[in-house]
């Protein structure tokens, strides 16, 4: 089974509120990008790409803020700041604001900037580039240049993806191979394999049949010939899902640590069984 490298950087944010009171596992709600290592001389030939401020955020959207300016932000951000009651404090500090949301807008620099990491770094980038290729960027509506800027950051985001293509080739081929031996095929997939498995507390059945995985492998042994109990179990095991959820859990407790990913698991858990009951 395939592992991540020590040496490999994982960079992962959750959206708990949604994960644990609606369920939802995608890429608005788990956020998670994988800095492979690269050698120093690789970076040197790749250094005038190597200062482009990629991103892996997953599907984007946007703020106004109520002075107008524009911000990106991810999609499962804007909906966690939607669904997130005010705090007795913030209402009185902000009696017109209704929602995180509408706080955002109202004072982006307290209560959305420092939730979008790398994005404003991405956001100026792109819009350095379409001010120089477009100078009417400025003139459109904000709807418009918000679509824009997505669009850019895509873009820029597949160069990233090609380096990192690149530099994951040139560090795990062999001879004889035409792909890189060493690298996760699907981490994204495993993430959510474990977080299905810890949080939800889901069959194998489930997260096969949630994550759309590829059917089982004919079983090679008879299985009328099997007692009821090793038919039960065979049913029961899964090995391409178990594996996933090890690779995922891996991942994720290389993120927050062993007993820090089991609490938060716990905690996410303990919201969800709180609100719909055990599965």
């Amino acid at each position: 089974m395939a592992s991540l490298p020590e040496e490999a950087q994982v960079e992962i944010e959750i959206y708990e509120t949604l994960v644990a009171q609606f369920g939802i596992v995608d890429d608005t709600t788990v956020r998670l990008e994988i800095v492979w290592p690269r050698p120093e001389e690789l970076s040197e030939l790749l250094a005038p790409l190597g200062r482009v401020p990629f991103l892996r955020e997953g599907k984007l959207t946007y703020l106004e803020a109520a002075d107008g300016r524009l911000f990106i932000i991810p999609e499962g951000l804007e909906e966690e700041l939607r669904v997130v009651p005010l705090s007795a404090a913030e209402r009185r500090a902000y009696p017109n604001c209704g929602s995180e949301y509408e706080l955002a807008q109202e004072d982006p620099e307290e209560y959305l900037i420092p939730m979008l990491g790398a994005l404003p770094a991405a956001q100026e980038y792109a819009e350095r580039l379409l001010r120089t290729h477009r100078p009417d960027f400025d003139a459109h509506p904000v709807a418009v240049r918000a679509n824009w800027l997505i669009e850019t950051i895509k873009r820029v985001n597949a160069v990233g993806d090609a380096m990192d293509a690149l530099a994951i080739y040139l560090l795990y081929t062999i001879p004889g191979k035409k792909r890189a031996t060493s690298a996760l095929r699907n981490p994204k997939r495993d993430v959510w394999a474990a977080i299905y498995r810890d949080v939800y507390e889901a069959s194998d059945e489930q997260i096969r049949s949630i994550l759309e995985l590829p059917p089982l492998s004919p079983v090679r042994r008879d299985p009328n010939r099997l007692s009821p109990a090793e038919r039960a179990d065979l049913k029961k095991d899964d090995p391409t899902v178990r594996s996933a959820v090890k690779r995922g859990r891996e991942i994720l407790e290389r993120a927050y640590g062993v007993e820090g990913w089991r609490e938060k698991a716990a905690r996410m858990n303990a919201t969800w069984e709180a609100l719909h009951g055990p599965e």
